[in-house]
């Protein structure tokens, strides 16, 4: 699986995610999401993450925020972090279609 990368931002915060195959690991600026020192943030970030379910555990995703303030950075990780998830999951989803039906 390539890296997909995906950028995006709220208000002045910029938010580049880069989804790669892994074990599930979230990381915000280099440090794991369940290490974010802002509660309410670290909420935000993971709400996608539970929505996607044990999909997520075959995946990374490395998001690097600047500028903004605190919610401003957990929105625009957000906003990015579904769109690359979304791209992986539907790589995957449409390579395992193709092996099906090639095996048919």
């Amino acid at each position: 699986m390539k890296a997909i990368v995906a950028s995006g931002k709220r208000k002045t915060a910029v938010a580049r995610a880069t989804v790669t195959k892994g074990r599930g690991l979230v990381r915000i600026n280099s440090v794991p999401v369940e290490m974010y020192p802002f509660e309410l943030g670290r909420l935000k970030i993971l709400e996608p993450l539970k929505l996607a379910g044990r999909k997520v555990d075959s995946i990374d995703i490395d998001v690097n925020v600047q500028g903004g303030g605190v919610m401003g950075q957990a929105d625009a990780a957000v906003r990015r972090s579904p769109a690359g998830l979304s791209n992986s999951l539907t790589i995957t989803t449409s390579r395992r279609c193709s092996e099906s039906t090639t095996a048919r």
